[in-house]
């Protein structure tokens, strides 16, 4: 069993109460036994996605750009809400309209948007921190 420090058990406590607001919001209740990723700093989970499928109740978190050399970020990010929330495989350009060009639902481009729009978010608030992590690599 860990030990984790003082501030550390602070923001788990109030990650619970933001998770509970959440869940009353949403009607979305998350049952977890063992399942929960720690750190002792926070920004090391800023550019966190959750990978979630509805049918079958899973609910993963991935942290696009944290391979062996952290590069590319914004393009992993893009390339990860494209697949995600726009069902795009890539966003190489292939020259054929088949595969160049989708059709998507308005609500899922909004979907994609907002995740963008989070990212930046968070990595505005987090970029020094994350940015220097990442060159630590």
């Amino acid at each position: 069993m860990s030990t984790y420090s003082a501030t550390t058990q602070d923001n788990y406590q109030k990650f619970v109460a933001g998770l509970t607001l959440l869940t009353r919001k949403y009607g979305v209740a998350i049952q977890s036994i063992g399942g929960v990723s720690i750190t002792n700093t926070p920004y090391e989970f800023s550019r966190v996605i959750y990978k979630a499928d509805i049918t079958s109740g899973d609910l993963e978190p991935e942290f696009p750009g944290d391979g062996p050399t952290g590069e590319n970020i914004p393009s992993e990010t893009a390339r990860v809400i494209a697949q995600r929330y726009l069902h795009i495989d890539t966003l190489e350009r292939r020259l054929s309209d088949s595969l160049d060009f989708h059709e998507v639902s308005v609500w899922a481009v909004q979907d994609a948007l907002q995740a963008a729009y989070n990212e930046g978010l968070l990595h505005a608030a987090c970029g020094a921190k994350g940015n220097a992590r990442n060159k630590k690599r």
